[in-house]
């Protein structure tokens, strides 16, 4: 084995549990090094010797991880229970947060709806002027798009233009008649948005109806400092009385003598 492998290896043994390594690092490098002596294939001896090495750590930090958890049995079960309240806040999160996001789609839905139903029947389109911004206002906005993806009529701009979505997200809505996503029309600008497809006797086209994420965003904000904020106070509770418990536990064969 070359010297590059051989500092590796070295190196590597610092993975080792710390008595394990004071203990047996220099008889393993001997080893090592008669065994390279004889061994013809290098690289598939190295491969060998690597494999060796991670189990050895793995095993040997068991048997640490073991040996400390026999000493501290309510500090190991502190642990269990802060994994397991932990995923539970994840989960939690999660579920709040897709909670709101599915709520700001509203009241989208039924402004599209009542748009569709509307130009399917009519004979021309009403022809809107941008009077919302997109980078500040709140309130739901309708644009209307030809088949070819161009503005027809719009009540919102952003920076004095009406922006677009991708062609996909037409593409999309074409084929399923409907479409629901985020959209980004710039970095700091995200938007809530339905985009349905309607097909009437004089035109067919698509309304987009969109409302800013903002207020939905400061909700998720919330919702993740409560979880997180939840479960570090479970965390510091479980470490507390985990440490209660073990000094009581220590504390009564003096009592008892």
């Amino acid at each position: 084995m070359n010297s590059v492998l051989w500092n590796a290896y070295q190196r590597a043994l610092l993975l080792l549990p710390p008595d394990f390594r004071h203990r047996y690092a220099e008889q393993m490098l001997q080893s090592a090094q008669d065994a390279d002596a004889d061994h013809r294939r290098r690289l598939v001896f190295a491969c060998f010797l690597f494999q060796d090495l991670a189990s050895t750590t793995l095993r040997e930090h068991t048997r640490m991880f073991t040996k400390l958890i026999s000493r501290r049995p309510f500090f190991y079960q502190a642990l269990c229970l802060s994994a397991v309240a932990f995923f539970l806040a994840l989960g939690g999160y999660i579920l709040m947060q897709q909670t709101i996001r599915r709520a700001a789609n509203q009241p989208q839905r039924q402004m599209a709806d009542d748009a569709v139903r509307l130009y399917t029947v009519a004979d021309h389109l009403a022809v809107a002027t941008p009077q919302i911004d997109l980078a500040h206002s709140l309130e739901p906005f309708i644009i209307v798009y030809d088949e070819s993806g161009k503005v027809i009529s719009s009540e919102a701009a952003l920076n004095g233009i009406v922006p677009a979505p991708p062609p996909g997200v037409f593409a999309n809505a074409r084929k399923w008649g409907a479409n629901e996503l985020t959209w980004q029309p710039r970095k700091d600008v995200r938007l809530a948005m339905v985009l349905r497809h309607f097909s009437g006797v004089h035109q067919s086209g698509f309304v987009l109806v969109g409302r800013s994420l903002a207020t939905a965003e400061q909700g998720e904000l919330i919702a993740r400092w409560t979880a997180l904020l939840g479960w570090l106070g479970i965390v510091c509770q479980l470490t507390i009385s985990a440490t209660i418990f073990s000094r009581m536990q220590r504390g009564r064969p003096a009592a008892s003598a």
